[in-house]
């Protein structure tokens, strides 16, 4: 499955409040799909209202790494903002790098 197929996948589960098989699918996913968009993960957890402190702080760890390597789209950026907010983000770190992308 692509990228727009998992969205749709957690979006329903999202729906229907099944956030462990939403979650159960993203870890599924990152293991076995290389090129997940920089935003992937971090809009899925906030699609799925995640609210593990050390999820969110994982996989916006895994989000700085990506940052600091460059190449992030616009799209993303404006996806990985709606996430941090979303899930109440307060890595200073991330969000320097975030703004620096940004501008």
């Amino acid at each position: 499955p692509d990228e727009a197929c998992l969205a749709a996948v957690v979006g329903t589960c999202a729906a229907i409040g099944k956030v462990r098989q939403g979650l159960d699918l993203l870890w599924e996913a990152e293991q076995s799909l290389s090129g997940l968009s920089a935003s992937f993960l971090p809009w899925a957890l906030a699609r799925l209202c995640v609210g593990d402190p050390d999820v969110i702080e994982q996989v916006f760890s895994t989000v700085a790494s990506k940052l600091m390597a460059g190449g992030v789209s616009c799209k993303d950026l404006s996806v990985l903002w709606w996430a941090a907010a979303m899930l109440s983000v307060k890595q200073s770190g991330l969000l320097r790098m975030l703004v620096a992308q940004t501008l």
